[in-house]
């Protein structure tokens, strides 16, 4: 009777063993399969082809990926939710940001990664630009950059892409944390004041005139003359002397010879892409909640939904302001939590005529 048992033990113990071989064996197939699969995408990705796109979205990322969170994945959502019946391309600048990263975001499953391309920064951004030469002196920017309120490195290295592969390659420029709410099709050469400087609120030291959003055409001479500026008035402990402060400076100028129109609202057609003329815009369009208030919109109010239907009301961009603004917790009926959650099922519309501003 032992014997039996013993054969029986050893017999079920083999048969286990077998069991459990198969099943690694179909696990370690399946893996290698997902890996060809995601390598297959992965060149697919790097493959696209954003040349011949009429909307040609440029965002930038130059520290590490481990600060990228979450929520900045509707930025490219909504971008995709307002051009997905147009031709689009996403390029994505980053030596440390790629597929895999922003796999592992929350919402990346909404994602079509299709149209988007990640670009590695180096002297090609700047080849044959009036910023080539500044590039090869400044070799502190060669590399992964941290993510500091003391080092402006990231910030002064973003600030020179947008200008340069604006110039080269036409198109719009996003900030990571620019949120689109309907399409831009009717700008170019444009983009806004990011303060209302009539209210008392937002009077301060700070420049009125940002790039968090840009639109321009390609060889634009504005861009031109900001690049052949910004390698003097580089300062490195300064943090906004290649961004607002030197487009401030050029708006003044160009102001003085003629070259600007400023606008009180959005155009009805497409602004003219023949003119060298720059347009400006209230900020109400593109900025409507100054950076001393973003905390609004990450916290829950009693008045989060009514903010909500005010921004949806007027704004063409909403600028989260994440150098400023708390971004640990993205409260549950905040503004942000509402417009992500419109973003994911895609039912914005507009409160005026009711058209739908992400279809």
């Amino acid at each position: 009777m032992s014997k039996f048992k013993r054969f029986r033990s050893l017999l079920l113990f083999s048969f286990l063993s077998i069991v459990f071989l198969m099943e690694k064996m179909s696990c370690n197939q399946e893996s290698r399969s997902d890996l060809q699969i995601r390598k297959r995408s992965l060149h697919e990705i790097n493959s696209v082809d954003s040349s011949n796109a009429i909307n040609l979205f440029h965002l930038v990322w130059t520290t590490s990926s481990s600060f990228f969170q979450s929520w900045r994945l509707f930025v490219i959502l909504a971008i995709q939710k307002n051009y997905r019946d147009q031709n689009y391309a996403v390029n994505i600048y980053s030596n440390t940001l790629n597929a895999q990263i922003l796999s592992t975001c929350a919402d990346f499953d909404k994602v079509n990664m299709t149209n988007i391309r990640f670009l590695p920064i180096n002297e090609e951004i700047f080849k044959s630009t009036a910023l080539e030469k500044w590039w090869f002196q400044h070799t502190e920017f060669h590399g992964d950059l941290p993510l500091t309120k003391t080092d402006f490195r990231y910030s002064h290295l973003t600030d020179l892409i947008r200008f340069a592969v604006l110039w080269k390659f036409g198109g719009i420029y996003l900030d990571f944390d620019m949120i689109l709410l309907r399409p831009v099709t009717v700008f170019f050469n444009s983009f806004a004041s990011q303060k209302d400087m009539q209210d008392k609120n937002t009077m301060d030291d700070s420049d009125p005139y940002n790039f968090a959003i840009a639109v321009f055409q390609p060889q634009h001479p504005f861009l031109s003359e900001v690049m052949q500026n910004a390698s003097s008035v580089y300062d490195p402990q300064l943090w906004p002397c290649v961004g607002p402060r030197l487009i401030t400076s050029a708006v003044h100028n160009w102001t003085t010879r003629g070259l600007v129109t400023f606008h009180t609202e959005i155009p009805k057609v497409e602004i003219s892409r023949k003119s060298t003329t720059i347009h400006i815009f209230p900020h109400i369009y593109f900025y409507p909640l100054y950076w001393k208030f973003g905390n609004t919109l990450v916290q829950k109010t009693p008045t989060s939904r009514v903010e909500f239907g005010r921004l949806m009301a007027h704004a063409v961009t909403v600028h989260i302001w994440s150098r400023s603004t708390n971004m640990s917790t993205i409260e549950k009926g905040s503004v942000l939590n509402i417009l992500m959650s419109h973003i994911k099922d895609g039912s914005i519309h507009s409160h005026r005529g009711n058209r739908a501003l992400i279809k």
